[in-house]
């Protein structure tokens, strides 16, 4: 989709669109349709780096005049400055969660707030973006400071500050030399200049968590963060803005991080250095990978399951090679997820993939992903003892949906099972989803019994 808005154009991820040229020539800056090829080249040439920093593929399609041009997103999501064929920037080039329609990164907030999983995105230097709403999401990391900016705010952290003071008596460490040159009036014999140090809860650390905190604060409460969140905290922000209102912020470009701070205070800092980095470089090509968020919604949703059907998870559980010194084979394999329940094992491997939702366009390559995937998942299922193996390889779908194939070895009788299951990355489908996975797992620990009767 092209956009006006400084927007060369928008997309979802794991998507394709095709525009053909005379919708960009304006924009690509093309003299002579003659050559529209060569010149979509070089525009393609000009913004190579830009275009794989988020995962975009680009392809030319069809003869000069008539052709057109295909985009392809992967995983990312995240916002890159676009050249023309003569290097003068033209726009952004956008691509949104596919899951969230008009509100972005609203939902994807709310599932990160489910798995207690922080953003991480990243960002290398370019032009800065033209479109002020497809600035990295700022608000997201903001959520995170403010969370954990109140537990310190709680605690009562105090610290010793070093104060300059006029005193009555000489105490802690007098500045003699000024005196001397001001006990000549002897209404300054008895006044002291004196550096205390003095227990302080508004001391100069937390001015400086402050200036960061006002920085969330303005981002939280604009109209870049959405109207549900900005609701939500907003009760939380006036309660903490009280509490500081007598400090008065430090500016400050990075905090130090102290190995005698407590722990909840070296968690603050680290944010709110995140905070001030992001700060300073929201203006340029970013991107957030949902792979790891898909790997960690999956995995919550079979911990619920599982809790319902009776059984185990286990997390992480990396199988090494007995010869890691072997440079043609693998050191290790990484299952996602092994569920366990009587004596079955289930290996899962999540992949935010398109595949779903493109069933009705499997072209070559897409079936060599796919058989990529399955040889996978199933390679995993190899370390099962058990006759028949089970393997779920789940992918995002619109709804919840899943195919059954079955494998059988004619030599020792072994069978594995091989489910492709569709999970929507929504928490309004979630209850509907653990409902959909329990049936699956019965249904598929009946049907080994069955053939083991």
């Amino acid at each position: 989709m092209i956009n006006n808005n400084n927007l060369f154009y928008e997309m979802k991820c794991l998507s394709s669109s095709k525009s053909n040229y005379r919708r960009l020539e304006k924009l690509v800056d093309v003299s002579d349709r003659r050559e529209n090829f060569k010149i979509f080249n070089i525009f393609i040439q000009n913004n190579i780096k830009n275009l794989d920093f988020l995962g975009i593929n680009c392809n030319l399609e069809g003869y000069e005049k008539e052709g057109s041009i295909l985009f392809e997103s992967s995983q990312y999501v995240g916002a890159i400055p676009m050249m023309s064929s003569k290097n003068i920037q033209i726009g952004d080039f956008c691509v949104t969660p596919r899951f969230a329609n008009t509100k972005k990164f609203e939902e994807y907030t709310e599932l990160m707030d489910l798995l207690e999983h922080s953003i991480e995105y990243e960002i290398i230097d370019s032009a800065p973006l033209k479109s002020e709403f497809m600035k990295p999401p700022l608000y997201l990391e903001c959520m995170k400071f403010i969370n954990l900016f109140e537990l310190v705010l709680k605690s009562n952290w105090r610290m010793f500050d070093n104060i300059n003071s006029i005193e009555k008596l000489p105490i802690g460490e007098v500045d003699w030399k000024k005196y001397y040159l001001n006990e000549y009036k002897i209404e300054n014999r008895l006044r002291f200049p004196c550096k205390k140090n003095i227990l302080n809860i508004f001391h100069n650390e937390l001015a400086k968590l402050k200036y960061v905190f006002l920085i969330c604060q303005k981002e939280i409460l604009s109209t870049n963060t959405p109207s549900k969140i900005r609701n939500s905290l907003s009760d939380k922000l006036h309660v903490m803005g009280k509490k500081l209102h007598k400090l008065q912020p430090i500016t400050v470009d990075k905090l130090v991080v102290k190995a005698s701070e407590k722990q909840a205070i070296k968690n603050t800092k680290v944010q709110a250095n995140k905070i001030l980095n992001s700060h300073a470089t929201k203006g340029v090509a970013w991107r957030v990978d949902f792979n790891e968020v898909f790997e960690k919604f999956i995995e919550y949703l079979f911990k619920k399951t599982m809790n319902i059907v009776g059984g185990s998870v286990h997390e992480n559980k990396t199988i090494y090679s007995q010869n890691p010194f072997n440079k043609l084979s693998l050191s290790h394999l990484e299952p996602d997820i092994i569920l366990e329940k009587d004596q079955t094992l289930f290996f899962v491997d999540a992949k935010y993939k398109s595949h779903f939702f493109n069933k009705s366009n499997l072209t070559s390559s897409l079936k060599d992903e796919i058989r990529k995937d399955q040889h996978q998942v199933m390679a995993y299922s190899s370390f099962s003892k058990s006759q028949d193996k089970f393997c779920f390889l789940c992918y995002p779908s619109a709804e919840v949906n899943y195919e059954k194939n079955r494998y059988m070895n004619n030599i020792n009788g072994t069978e594995t099972h091989l489910y492709s299951i569709g999970v929507p990355l929504s928490l309004k489908e979630m209850n509907k989803t653990i409902s959909s996975l329990s049936l699956i797992i019965n249904g598929a620990l009946a049907d080994k019994n069955k053939s083991a009767a």
